[in-house]
């Protein structure tokens, strides 16, 4: 087992504990040591990795007969190994085809298309999604995994064939840690045959890492190179530079670094930079919100929190607590081991595994427990969250450079968001939504209190689906946002009054409003009221939701969860998405639609030269909006009176 430690001169030492069958062959040594004279954690990994690699060598050179009686974990984790790397090597090349070949790939998109259009993957029976079974260049897919047999049975059968190990051997736990790293092992490469047939490129990468890094010491020896070419993050999206990054991470070895200067900023330990930022944080978001017990008090520092560990747990996988020592490099292989950290390592369930373990190992323990890893976007918030403290580090003159700058860069953000954002509802939905008693019998749910009915029920779902607004724009209108503007009717949004807030810039605007909701009766509900009165008095303010919490409470056991919709990525957001969705299909008036829906002008030439759209051209847009027969059943409204 391999391990490296850095020093208190500042340089790494590598430490390898030599399996006990082989120690007479090292003058009955258990453990190697060696300073590596390196002070980066990359550099270091490195040549540990060199230093384990000639060990292992001259071990495997040592005569152990056929079979042995004594589990070996040194030759069982090379065997292991031999097969990922194996594995590693064949989907990088089925991968350069798909990247260089445009008559491969286009193969791969006919053969997709195809199946999808005659019954998709559940007309084919077996682990795949393809029948590859007469192809031709295709064919090369069976090269990641060759057949129907399960991950386990493959697993039996190698074991069986080339790991020869007795019974005895067999009765090791040892023996079933790496078994079944094994079984995981045959599963990413089914995974990624799968991901490969399934055109999800991103997700071959994904399984790439993670495959690497299912045992100690192969892990890493399988992604030397791997690992090495996420020096620079911009070249993860490529499988195929490994040589290139390998001749910059040689160079970076060899290169000397400038000397600082007389007023450089000497070592800085991240806690006392989370310490200070901890403490400004808080202060701002105390008078923000002016949390009144402790239970608010949690809710109001929830999110920064959250940021706090996240940044830990970030520093703690680097290995390096002093900020000014942490390189670029570092926090692009640190990207890469998120992908594996595990998910809810604290709860109920998981925690006697991880919860008296130091956050380094956690990754580690991981893979041999098998619990689920974070999403790939949490990945990146952490290091994105981690960027943020350093910007304000470097704001506060505590640190020199931010080394996370641009590590995760809006193009990871954007693939991500494309895979987690909102669906719109469907006609069907809409229709199951919009014939509840609420809409078409008018049977609204009543304060218990003031036995008012709560008019939120009814107006909220309709003015988001008819308007695209977002779901907290819609909460905090008060009575006086619905107004003339230019003689149109109108929805003022902004963030004016104690505790409105908009999302940008952006966001204050005037939506007209549509024709179907003054026809249902909207205007009655201003009548007789005061300008400063919230429109729907019964939704109340909280920090962690603003004016939106009740509503979306209400919305998700009425709609989301009886219907299923959450499922399907659907959710009170869906009502904007929908919106959105059917200007997308039926217009070309992007610059327009921007303006209605609060969101950036697409091209730098509208921001500068658009200015705003006249407000007619917006309520001709709105009036777009075909609502089909979907509203059909919906009853106009009326304000019933308050029952004593």
């Amino acid at each position: 087992m391999r391990y490296l430690t850095l020093k208190s001169n500042g340089k790494w030492q590598f430490r390898y504990q030599i399996p006990e069958r082989y120690r007479r062959h090292f003058s009955n040594r258990y453990e190697i040591k060696k300073t590596l004279h390196v002070t980066s954690k990359q550099e270091a990994y490195l040549a540990g990795i060199e230093h384990e690699l000639a060990l292992k060598k001259y071990m495997s050179e040592i005569t152990i007969g056929d079979v042995t009686s004594s589990f070996d974990e040194s030759y069982a984790r090379s065997a292991i190994a031999k097969v990922a790397k194996t594995g590693i090597e064949q989907i990088y090349l089925v991968m350069s085809r798909v990247r260089e070949d445009k008559t491969f790939k286009a193969a791969l998109k006919q053969a997709r298309f195809t199946q999808d259009a005659i019954g998709g993957a559940d007309a084919i029976e077996g682990l795949f999604t393809l029948d590859l079974s007469f192809s031709g260049a295709l064919q090369c897919l069976f090269n990641v995994y060759p057949d129907q047999v399960s991950a386990r049975d493959r697993a039996k059968i190698f074991v069986q064939e080339c790991m020869h190990f007795d019974v005895s051997a067999r009765n090791s736990s040892s023996f079933d840690v790496l078994f079944n790293k094994l079984i995981m092992v045959f599963q990413h490469l089914i995974n990624a045959r799968k991901a490969i047939e399934l055109m999800k490129f991103d997700e071959v990468k994904l399984i790439s890492v993670q495959l690497a890094k299912l045992s100690e010491f192969e892990g890493k020896l399988l992604t030397v190179e791997e690992f090495k070419k996420t020096a620079s993050h911009e070249h993860t999206n490529n499988l195929s530079n490994n040589t290139a990054t390998r001749q910059a991470a040689n160079t970076k070895a060899t290169t000397p670094q400038p000397k600082k200067s007389s007023d450089a900023i000497e070592g800085v330990d991240i806690e006392k930079i989370l310490e200070a930022y901890e403490k400004e944080k808080k202060f701002e978001l105390r008078l923000k919100h002016n949390p009144q017990s402790l239970v608010e008090e949690k809710k109001v520092y929830k999110d920064i929190n959250t940021k706090i560990e996240r940044v830990r747990s970030v520093h703690k996988i680097i290995g390096q607590p002093d900020i000014t020592k942490i390189s670029r490099s570092d926090c692009s292989v640190a990207l890469q081991e998120l992908f594996c950290f595990p998910a809810d390592p604290c709860s109920s369930g998981n925690k006697h595994h991880f919860i008296d373990r130091p956050k380094e190992e956690w990754i580690e323990i991981n893979n041999h427990v098998g619990h689920p890893v974070i999403k790939q976007r949490s990945a990146l918030k952490y290091i994105s969250q981690s960027s943020e403290v350093y910007k304000w580090a470097v704001t506060n003159k505590m640190v020199e450079d931010n080394p996370f700058y641009s590590v995760v860069g809006s193009k990871h953000i954007k693939e991500v968001d494309e895979k987690d954002k909102k669906v719109p509802f469907s006609q069907h939905d809409l229709k199951g939504i919009f014939s509840h008693p609420v809409f078409v019998n008018l049977e609204l749910g009543v304060n218990p209190m003031t036995k008012a009915q709560l008019n939120y029920q009814y107006w909220a779902p309709l003015i988001s689906y008819l308007s695209g607004m977002r779901p907290n724009e819609v909460c905090q209108l008060k009575v006086g946002n619905i107004l003339r503007h230019e003689d149109i009717l109108c929805f003022q949004i902004n963030g004016e009054g104690e505790k409105k807030s908009t999302k940008t810039k952006n966001s204050n605007r005037f939506v007209p409003i549509h024709s179907k909701l003054i026809d249902l009766g909207l205007l009655r509900l201003t009548e007789g009221r005061q300008a400063d009165e919230l429109l729907f008095k019964d939704l109340t303010y909280t920090a962690s939701s603003q004016y939106y919490g009740k509503l979306e409470g209400w919305v998700n056991r009425t709609f989301i969860l009886p219907m299923s919709l959450s499922k399907k990525k659907k959710t009170y957001y869906s009502f904007r998405h929908t919106f959105i969705d059917f200007y997308i299909q039926n217009s070309k008036e992007g610059y327009i639609l921007s303006q209605l829906i609060g969101h950036e002008s697409a091209t730098l030439a509208e921001q500068v030269y658009g200015g705003r759209a006249n407000i007619s051209k917006l309520k001709e847009m709105i009036e777009m909006f075909d609502y089909g027969d979907v509203l059909d059943g919906v009853l106009p409204f009326f304000i019933k009176e308050t029952r004593e």
